[in-house]
């Protein structure tokens, strides 16, 4: 133990180690001076003497129908519900906002059926499309995703019969 005393004794560490040993003091010293260091003291639980005022709820008339604000919405027994996964094999994180359109079009059908969506979170993105229970196939569903950051990726597949369960949709960037 003595051998490591006579280590710090030598002058030239001794100099290193009074400096080393006065910057802490100094910072601890001033450490009580600078408030942004100090901890918030916690307020103290006050009592509210006083009573809540009453408050009013609105009342809301129901909305006018008007032909012009009215849209067709397929009813649910005409219809059947499909899950699609949406995703791409690119090593990129795209932000959160992302405009994903996915679409399906039949042979026999005159309009697309279209869903529009912005994303999240990170792939795979689901999105589930209603189609008419009468829909023929193949029909074509293709994917588009427009990134905030300026990517774009596309994609479509084929779906030769009514599909069941969750599609997988690949999408890669299109240039």
């Amino acid at each position: 133990m003595f051998d490591a005393f006579r280590f710090l004794i030598r002058p030239r560490f001794a100099a290193k180690g009074a400096l080393v040993i006065s910057c802490a003091l100094l910072v601890q010293g001033c450490a009580d001076l600078m408030p942004h260091t100090q901890m918030p003291k916690a307020a103290e639980p006050s009592v509210a003497t006083t009573p809540k005022p009453a408050v009013k709820t609105p009342t809301v008339k129901p909305p006018v129908k008007s032909a012009s604000l009215t849209r067709s919405v397929m009813p649910m027994s005409d219809s059947i519900e499909m899950q699609v996964s949406v995703s791409f094999l690119e090593r990129i994180a795209l932000p959160a906002g992302s405009k994903l359109q996915v679409s399906v079009v039949g042979p026999a059908s005159s309009k697309p059926i279209v869903v529009n969506t912005l994303t999240s979170a990170g792939p795979p993105y689901m999105v589930t499309l209603r189609l008419p229970a009468g829909m023929t196939y193949p029909a074509t569903l293709s994917a588009t995703l427009n990134a905030t950051s300026g990517h774009a990726f596309s994609g479509q597949s084929t779906l030769t019969q009514r599909p069941t369960g969750t599609t997988d949709l690949r999408i890669s960037p299109s240039n």
